[in-house]
């Protein structure tokens, strides 16, 4: 197994970075980062011999790793398995959550305590809601969480340039928005660190590599490290498989985008919150004897984005350590769609059995405590 450090050489920026042929379409916007469509693309170029299957992504930012901001965070499930707030608010936009911010979601404690809330019964609920106190601090708590920012839009503009002549036609005007890793104080070095196996035909001749990465050429420095296990994530797993088995409930959170949720063995899907859909498409080359022969677009995938959660009820406790050597930290959460839901066989570090999951990185998952009334 594989670890590869991401350094921008200045910053990262996503997006085509490539002026195109506006025509009557003079507007492109692009909102939206699939980080590991990127990461794939740059090592594959680099290292084309390289079999990737990635097992996780993580941004890495002065010392802490984010994750993206859930969408039921501020939900409870109900005895009906309907997701309903806690707190008929409006949640500010946040992008993403510390490690340790994340690591009390997971436990399902993030408004307990601090907040008043000692059980999610009904009547305790009601009351709750009801103290303007305990409904200010979660605005307080909100607003501090939307104060750091990882991602900003900025729109470019240009001229539409003659592909014949590789010259601007006057008088053709463009725009475009480009997504940049930055903060309020301006750009920052944001790190991502890929876990990932495969097998190379030679082995890495050295640590760190230079690579084109995302849009308008901008360089990153990889550092990579041969690694037993992918453990420098101190997350709570065993605490939420005792609780999941106290409430017999649980929830997946998507941490990249995927397809469609897939059944799991031992579990049923009660209730989901999902984002708004991501159109996505690629390039599909067509290989003969190792030589390019064609290439077409893909068809057009809509993608449910990384935050989404889906909720379960667990029918077979005896499943519970299936599933989270499957879902835990890993991209299986996908249904086999050609051509980018493809299954690859990998063997769990853990429990040393074979798991099948996108070398792409769509469907990385984590495993939380679902709150139920």
């Amino acid at each position: 197994m594989f670890k590869a450090k991401i350094l921008a050489q200045d910053y990262f920026v996503f997006g085509n970075g490539k002026p195109f042929n506006a025509g009557e379409n003079v507007f492109r916007f692009n909102d939206v980062i699939i980080l590991n469509t990127h990461i794939y693309s740059a090592l594959k170029k680099r290292f084309s011999s390289l079999n990737i299957n990635f097992i996780g992504i993580h941004k890495f930012l002065y010392n802490t790793f984010y994750f993206p901001f859930p969408i039921d965070y501020i939900y409870y499930l109900s005895k009906h398995g309907i997701p309903k707030p806690i707190a008929n608010i409006k949640i500010p936009n946040i992008e993403i959550l510390k490690e340790d911010d994340f690591r009390i979601y997971l436990k399902g404690e993030h408004f307990k305590g601090e907040f008043g809330i000692t059980s999610l019964k009904t009547k305790r609920l009601k009351i709750w809601r009801k103290d303007k106190h305990n409904l200010k601090k979660v605005k307080e708590k909100l607003n501090s969480l939307k104060e750091f920012k990882i991602l900003s839009i900025k729109l470019e503009t240009g001229l539409e340039i003659d592909r014949k002549t590789n010259t601007a036609k006057e008088g053709n005007l463009y725009i475009e928005s480009r997504s940049y890793f930055s903060s309020e104080k301006g750009y920052v070095d944001i790190d991502i660190i890929v876990a990932f196996s495969g097998k190379s035909k030679k082995s890495f001749d050295k640590n760190d590599y230079i690579v084109d990465f995302a849009g308008e050429s901008k360089t990153a420095q990889i550092f990579i490290d041969e690694i037993e296990e992918f453990n420098e994530l101190s997350l709570p797993e065993e605490d939420i498989k005792e609780k999941i088995k106290e409430n017999q409930y649980f929830k997946i959170i998507l941490l990249t985008p995927t397809n469609y949720p897939p059944k799991i063995e031992g579990a049923e899907l009660v209730a989901q919150l999902i984002g708004k859909p991501i159109a996505f498409s690629g390039w599909f080359n067509v290989y003969d004897d190792g030589k390019k022969i064609d290439s077409f677009p893909s068809r057009l995938f809509k993608l449910i984005p990384a935050g989404s959660v889906f909720y379960y009820e667990l029918k077979d406790e005896s499943k519970l350590d299936d599933i989270f050597d499957k879902y835990w930290l890993k991209p299986a959460f996908f249904v086999k769609e050609y051509p980018y839901f493809e299954e690859k066989e990998e063997e769990n570090p853990q429990s040393k059995e074979k798991i099948k999951i996108n070398p792409l990185g769509f469907g990385l998952s984590i495993i939380g405590v679902a709150q139920v009334e």
